[in-house]
């Protein structure tokens, strides 16, 4: 299925007798346009320190976009993976493409080295890894990167060697956080650079409107709105390629008829997800209500001990040992009644949130599902919450829900992202 690259491989040779184009004329196949994805991969494994690829929302981004572009026939597509022994979930790629939808398209991985932590991937950049496999490079006609703040090395890689590329940059995470939305050299602060990458980009896009709004409010107040106008032309929101509906409906089952809580977000030390919030409410909710179950997908390892010392003799809150694959994790949303996401920056939203809803879940999401209380604590409002989701029917609060989801389908969006992009 997929066609390594090699660096002593001449590329018209490559076309001439790779498999990755055995199903199709040759002369059409050396006109098809070609498009690299560039993933900011986000999780890893806390026991391993390897990447975790299958639960991955940017690679399920791009299985989406690949999926819809292949429709018009008139692409090949390739995608920057790290190497297969710093993954922890598969031992072949072709593990990550196993839908049938993908068993006669051909993907060409390009293999890189990536650092050892999901922040420096972001600015590291090994522009001798790009002139040393240049016959490769070359080929490109299209380069979609998650990782906004490496636009302007490709396109600079690009001129500097006279070829002709369009670059789309996507902004799938902001560093405009409270604490330094005033001091623009606050921590972790890297706006300037995904500015620079959607400004040199030919088109950029944004996860949510929500994304879009924070990126241009916050660059407004440090900007002429000239420039500012002549960049909104060029952004979209992207939010409509969420979720693939043919992987979802491949492992449909029934709901749990004891109601199943699932929490799908992983338990970092960061504290943005609230795990350990999440469990403590849960627990004083089990002392009023017993109908009601909990499942951790748990999805990058963290160390379980942690984990059993915080549930404690809770025997309803049951979680993942060992990575749940894509298939037991979908399986696992259909089960399931209820799916929290307790972030309290709005703008980070969860692709597997929307992946939730339409497997007909219950959202619990503060300041979009249920109104938090101001005066209660994040304990207060989560058990109110809880409360409402567990006693909802999902065929009454998801009927409108679910059909808004579905227009956030590849499968439903195909022509509006080739005609956006392309």
């Amino acid at each position: 299925m997929f066609e390594e690259l090699y660096k002593d491989k001449k590329i018209l040779e490559y076309y001439k007798n790779a498999h990755f184009f055995e199903k199709r004329d040759f002369q059409k196949r050396y006109n098809m346009k070609n498009i690299l994805f560039v993933p900011q991969i986000a999780n890893r494994s806390y026991t391993t320190g390897k990447w975790i690829l299958m639960k991955d929302g940017h690679i399920r981004m791009i299985k989406n976009q690949i999926q819809a572009l292949n429709k018009f026939g008139e692409f090949s597509f390739s995608i920057m993976l790290p190497g297969l022994d710093s993954v922890e979930d598969v031992k072949q790629y072709s593990e990550i493409f196993y839908e049938d939808i993908f068993s006669n398209l051909n993907i060409r991985i390009v293999e890189v080295d990536m650092s050892k932590n999901v922040a420096y991937n972001r600015f590291h950049f090994d522009m001798n890894y790009l002139l040393k496999h240049e016959n490769i490079f070359f080929t490109f006609d299209y380069i979609f990167t998650d990782v906004p703040e490496t636009a302007r090395n490709f396109q600079m890689f690009y001129k500097l060697n006279k070829k002709e590329i369009k670059i789309i940059a996507n902004v799938h995470y902001l560093d405009i956080y409270p604490e330094n939305k005033i001091d623009p050299n606050g921590d972790s602060n890297y706006f300037w650079r995904q500015f620079d990458g959607v400004t040199c980009a030919d088109k950029a896009t944004f996860l949510t409107l929500k994304y879009a709004d924070d990126f241009f409010d916050y660059a407004g107040d440090r900007l002429y709105p000239e420039v500012l106008e002549q960049l909104e032309k060029k952004c979209y929101v992207l939010d409509y390629m969420c979720i693939s509906e043919y992987e979802l409906n491949m492992y449909k089952k029934v709901k749990n008829p004891n109601k199943q809580i699932f929490f799908i977000s992983r338990c970092s030390d960061d504290k943005r997800t609230k795990w350990k919030e999440f469990i403590e409410c849960v627990k004083e909710l089990r002392k009023v209500r017993t109908d009601f179950e909990v499942f951790i997908a748990n999805p990058t390892q963290i160390n379980t001990k942690i984990l059993k010392d915080i549930i404690g003799d809770s025997d309803f809150i049951k979680y993942s040992e060992v990575p749940l694959n894509r298939r037991e994790y979908i399986e696992k949303l259909w089960e399931s009644h209820c799916v929290p996401l307790l972030y309290d920056i709005e703008n980070n939203l969860s692709v597997g949130f929307y992946e939730a809803i339409y497997c007909r879940n219950i959202p619990v999401q503060f300041n979009v599902d249920y109104e938090s209380d101001k005066n209660g604590s994040v304990k207060y409002n989560l058990l109110t919450a809880l409360k409402k989701s567990l006693d909802s029917s999902p065929d009454e609060f998801l009927e409108r829900r679910v059909k808004i989801i579905k227009d956030h389908s590849c499968e439903q969006n195909a022509e509006r992202f080739f005609h956006d992009f392309i």
